[in-house]
């Protein structure tokens, strides 16, 4: 790191007097100082060592001792030298952001690292679970040959969009309690209070991605029952 190459730097000219301040001449584009130190020898290290020691009168520079010139120098150098650093990789990062590096549609899939398939899981829980447009959710996020483990859905993304095409903002509601996803298996566990019916449901859903695309779906549905005794039941 930038640290790691400054401190032994530093801790080298602090016993050789006559290299820092030739330093110093040259972070300050002098070119009359350069020419004269470089006549100079280096000051004997035990003597740059003491804490007592200072500089001799052509070691002063605009009234100002060598080490406070060069240690304000090398601040201001590695200041810029940090923020550069900073703006070359934000600008490094920027290609490889995991908002800007995939876009939808997510099938056929690609290589997406666990941060992409994060978001990319938010953005198929945005689109199905809080806009409730089934459709686009399953074209931009489910492969052709989706395989569905629901008991009365068939496999294919067309059969899942068919079977979900009930799904408005008018029939349906859905509360997202707990999302996530590890190792490519993501979890929704959601409310879902329908349209004329008395009792919400608890669904969790399960999915597995393959690369950025969502491959296969199991997913377990309980109502509410009506005489239940647990007041933390469900959610």
């Amino acid at each position: 790191s930038l640290c790691h190459f400054a401190a032994p730097s530093l801790y080298w000219y602090r016993y050789s007097p006559g290299a820092l301040a030739k330093v110093t001449a040259f972070l300050k584009a002098d070119k009359s100082l350069i020419e004269q130190l470089d006549e100079s020898d280096d000051v004997d290290a035990s003597i740059a060592a003491s804490a007592d020691y200072t500089f001799p009168t052509n070691y002063q520079y605009q009234g100002q001792s060598v080490p406070s010139l060069l240690f304000y120098s090398i601040m201001m150098h590695l200041s810029v030298l940090a923020l550069m650093s900073a703006a070359l990789a934000s600008t490094a990062n920027a290609g490889t952001n995991p908002l800007s590096a995939l876009s939808a549609p997510y099938c056929p899939p690609r290589p997406a690292s666990p941060q992409q398939q994060r978001i990319i899981l938010d953005e198929f829980i945005q689109k199905l679970f809080i806009q409730r447009n089934a459709t686009k959710a399953l074209n931009d996020h489910v492969s052709v040959d989706y395989i569905q483990h629901n008991p009365f859905a068939l496999s294919g993304r067309q059969n899942s969009i068919d079977g979900l095409s009930w799904i408005s903002p008018e029939t349906v509601n859905f509360t997202v309690v707990h999302s996530g996803i590890d190792k490519s298996l993501a979890w929704v566990f959601s409310r879902v209070d329908i349209a004329g019916q008395d009792q919400p449901t608890a669904a969790a859903d399960f999915l597995r991605f393959s690369g950025s695309c969502i491959e296969e779906h199991w997913d377990v549905l309980q109502e509410r029952p009506e005489n239940r005794t647990n007041p933390l039941d469900m959610w």
